[in-house]
């Protein structure tokens, strides 16, 4: 089941099914009489299948009926109906691939099941004599995962509907080329003659199955209707090209180019259609009409392709909006929808009017000094020129003339129309109070003029307005304030008054421009007041603040504020207190006297004894931002080494300037490291030759300097130096101390067998030694190993292959090979092997032997060893028996 979640803004279902039509032959046509109606077929069973019609020479004399099986019952009778006013138009392209694929037969309109197993098919006795075959649509077995986004109205093309694109119904490709139409002229209204018992899920299943029908059972290029609307309102784009142009379709013979085939799913000539599938369809027609400018209450004088009713080059006037029974000998669209028309093109009228008028937005209606500012944008879909405006305030009119501001931010959404656009004006002389704002775009083709929008605005009179942004107390005995203020009666600056613990302060005219967005436009932007003083006594202060009137009205008090004045001992933190070898002391912090902004002395405290860091210097603007009025310029940081190895108290003190005394700002304990060293000895390698390979690192945490690192074996100690290869993930652990604390060294000569081995670090500092690791290790050794790759004879000569390794070297040893008793030494193995350097990693890869020699015919027995060269004995690593001839 396919799943269309129908009106969301994103569409996600599984697409499994692509139709594909296949031709099944009766195989005896008069094989089973029906004494009342005529032939019929016998009833076959088949696989699954959704759709059903049936292929004929000609257009049958009598009805022809089908009836399908599904869940185990035999259906009623259907009458098929046989149209030959639909498919391409004669002498196109489309027309010659459907006759090269079908000829001349004419198929029925496809019926739409859903899912049988089963068909039968009856009709006059004529119908043996034209040659029957039934066209089936049935799944193909593909499945595929199709997300789609639904496209907003207008996204594509102005005034678009939310019509659903071919890839929502899981549409095919086109199976031939599709020609677009230069102009577009006339809409027809067809019906889908198939079931009308669907549901909102099984839409696209619907529209695959008729493209399925068209393409392999018509031999059409692809689906033959322009649009489809369903019973729900749903609108659907059908023949490839559709949404983007004047795609030519097969939807009415000779009456495809310049038109636009909409079909309507279902069967009207036995339903009536709903209202959501009738307003869709003017819908879509109106859509269209408003972007090709068609007058949709004209008529059109349309020239014939060549149809069953109107010959080629024959001229009709039309309406614009026409059934398919209109111009071709069919009943489609079902007389039901037939008798619809009338609405539907009621429906189109209107549409496309509004489609087709001006749009458009006020974007500011601001009031001022008897003053209201107007500003916004406005376009005619029937034109790229700008367009008049005209503005009524309380009913009387004004013309502003052509809206052609240029505004860059309708080349986004609209862009097909340009910039010049925009509109603006001042109207001057109004009377405070509230008037009533309304603008009309003035309609330039089809359509009528546009009431964009009416705005209540209110001109104001009267004392001054403002709001207090802030006041806030700071360092130095400082009070700031700042704000906005303006008359409504004028738009010129007014006057700002300060009173602090009621002494008056004129802060002169509010001229800064703080760009208040709450402020008419008309009045600008320079409207703000800063006010500061300083040198106040710390404590608290009462602040209120005036904007003086200069029109009608009285001055306002705007708000009054209890500050206080900060002071008291200094505060502050550490921030970091780093540690490291070599007795190293990283710290930061800062530190604030709240009676000043200036910078203050900080002293620094490692146990007992002090250092005088001087003023904090360092720049903080976090500070700046947290402690407004001080500044950032209160920092502080240190670093010293040499502290001996342990815990430390560390403290921080703020030197008070003001009223307070000093204080610790923070203390904390800090670790300094030290103590023996530490290390790790990484798996320890043995190879042939004796070999021993080790590696590793070690440090010790009271120096970054390298230590020594000695290795014991079996007792015997060897110093392998100091430890200075570079290792990143001690770097990483220890980034104080770096990564040049590596070891890697090696030896040879150890006997095989197990050893002990034991890897000490070398402490510099006075602490002990420090034992990193004790292992045992095995030295290989032993007798050697190897195998006989193969023994043959060929003719008179024994051949034998393989390969040799003693674990106690790495070089070549001798093979000898013993035939019958008699013993042949080959020498050391010297075939290049390298499938063995893989298995025996550090014995290399010249191992392998290869020896032929001649013997007399009959049977020998052959024995093959491996010479021992160290600890251990020979080896065999094999007999066979050969016989040469």
């Amino acid at each position: 089941m396919v799943v269309v979640i129908v009106g969301q803004p994103r569409v996600r279902f599984e697409q499994r099914y692509r139709g594909a039509a296949e031709p099944l032959h009766f195989a005896t046509m008069a094989a089973t009489l029906d004494p009342g109606t005529g032939h019929s077929s016998a009833q076959v069973l088949t696989r699954d299948f959704s759709t059903i019609g049936v292929r004929v020479d000609a257009v049958p004399a009598t009805t022809v009926e089908v009836r399908w099986r599904s869940g185990g019952a035999w259906s009623a009778w259907h009458a098929l109906d046989f149209e030959p006013a639909v498919g391409p138009d004669p002498a196109t392209a489309e027309a010659g691939r459907a006759s090269s694929t079908h000829g001349d037969s004419i198929t029925s309109e496809p019926v739409w099941i859903g899912s049988a197993d089963g068909y039968q098919v009856r009709g006059g006795e004529d119908l043996g004599g034209l040659s029957p075959e039934v066209v089936l649509v049935r799944p193909d077995g593909v499945e595929a995962i199709v997300e789609t986004v639904q496209s907003d109205a207008g996204a594509d093309t102005f005034g678009r509907p939310a019509i659903h694109p071919r890839s929502d119904w899981g549409a095919r490709a086109p199976a031939g080329s599709i020609s677009t139409a230069p102009d577009l002229k006339l809409a027809v209204v067809h019906h889908a003659d198939t079931a009308n018992d669907y549901s909102p899920s099984d839409v696209p299943g619907i529209l695959r199955s008729i493209q399925a029908f068209h393409i392999e059972g018509r031999g059409w290029s692809d689906i033959g209707y322009n649009f489809a609307v369903d019973k729900f309102g749903g609108m659907w784009e059908g023949r490839s090209g559709s949404l983007d142009g004047y795609s030519v379709g097969a939807h009415a013979e000779g009456f495809n180019t310049s038109t636009i085939g909409v079909v309507a799913l279902g069967n009207y000539e036995t339903a009536q259609p709903t209202n959501d599938l009738i307003s869709s369809i003017g819908e879509v027609i109106a859509w269209r009409f408003a972007n090709a400018f068609i007058d949709p209450t004209s008529t059109v004088a349309f020239t014939s392709g060549g149809s069953p009713t109107i010959p080629a080059g024959v001229t009709v006037n039309l309406p614009r909006v026409v059934g398919h029974r209109d111009v071709g000998a069919t009943d489609c669209p079902g007389q039901f929808l037939y008798n619809q028309l009338s609405q539907i093109r009621l429906v189109v009228n209107g549409r496309t009017a509004d489609k087709a008028s001006p749009f458009g937005v006020i974007d500011l209606a601001s009031p001022g000094p008897g003053q209201i500012y107007l500003q916004g944008w406005t376009i005619d879909p029937s034109t790229t020129s700008p367009i008049d405006v005209h503005v009524y305030i309380d009913g009387v009119g004004t013309n502003l003339g052509a809206a052609s501001d240029v505004r860059s931010d309708l080349t986004g959404p609209f862009p097909y129309f340009g910039a010049p656009h925009g509109y603006h004006h001042v109207f001057s002389g109004l009377s405070p109070g509230p008037h009533v704002v309304c603008v009309f775009g003035i309609n330039q083709g089809l359509g009528s003029n546009t009431l964009l929008e009416c705005r209540a605005v209110t001109i104001l009179t009267g004392s001054p307005i403002g709001r207090i942004a802030q006041v806030i107390a700071g360092p130095d005995g400082t009070v700031f304030a700042s704000g906005e203020a303006y008359d409504p009666d004028v738009t010129a600056s007014i006057q700002v008054h300060v009173y602090l613990d009621g002494q008056g302060f004129n802060t002169g005219l509010a001229t800064a421009n703080h760009a208040a967005s709450w402020i008419p436009t008309l009045y600008g932007s320079t409207h703000g007041f800063d006010f500061s003083t300083s040198g106040l006594a710390n404590g608290p202060h009462d602040v209120c603040i005036f904007a003086i009137n200069v029109g009608v009205g009285d001055n306002t008090l705007l708000g009054c504020s209890k500050v206080s004045t900060p002071s008291g001992s200094p505060f502050g933190r550490i921030d970091t207190a780093f540690t490291g070898p070599d007795g190293a002391l990283q710290v930061s912090g800062w530190a604030i006297d709240p009676d000043v902004s200036a910078a203050i002395a900080v002293h620094l405290y490692i146990d007992a004894q002090g250092v005088n860091l001087g003023p904090t210097t360092v720049s903080r603007p976090d500070l700046a931002a947290a402690f407004p009025g001080y500044g950032a310029t209160h920092g502080f940081s240190y670093s010293t080494t040499g502290i001996a190895a342990g815990v430390h108290q560390l403290c921080a003190y703020g030197i008070n300037v003001g009223v307070g005394a000093n204080s610790a700002v923070q203390c904390k304990s800090i670790i300094v490291p030290g103590g023996p060293p530490v290390g790790v000895v990484d798996t320890p390698v043995t190879g042939p030759d004796g070999l021993l390979a080790l590696s590793g690192w070690a440090l010790d945490p009271n120096t970054v300097s390298p230590i020594q690192v000695h290795v014991y074996i079996d007792g015997v100690g060897t110093n392998t130096g100091s430890a200075t290869v570079t290792r990143s993930d001690v770097a990483g652990i220890f980034p104080q101390w770096g990564g040049a604390h590596g070891f890697a060294w090696n030896t040879t000569g150890l006997s095989a067998g197990k050893h002990s081995v034991c890897v000490f670090g070398i402490d510099r500092t006075g602490d002990a030694n420090t034992l990193l690791r004790c292992i045992n290790v095995t030295v290989p050794g032993g007798s050697p190993t190897g195998a006989i790759d193969s023994v043959r004879a060929s003719g008179a000569n024994v051949i034998a292959a393989g390969w040799t390794i003693d674990p106690d070297v790495t070089a070549a040893i001798p093979v000898h090979i013993y035939v019958d008793d008699a013993g042949f030494n080959t020498g050391p193995t010297t075939v290049n092997r390298p499938d063995l350097a893989a298995v025996f990693p550090g014995y290399g890869t010249v191992h392998g032997f290869s020896w032929t020699h001649a013997f007399t015919p009959g049977v020998h027995n052959v024995c093959i060893y491996g010479i021992n060269s160290g600890a251990g004995a020979n080896s065999l690593l094999g007999c066979r028996t050969v016989t040469t001839s």
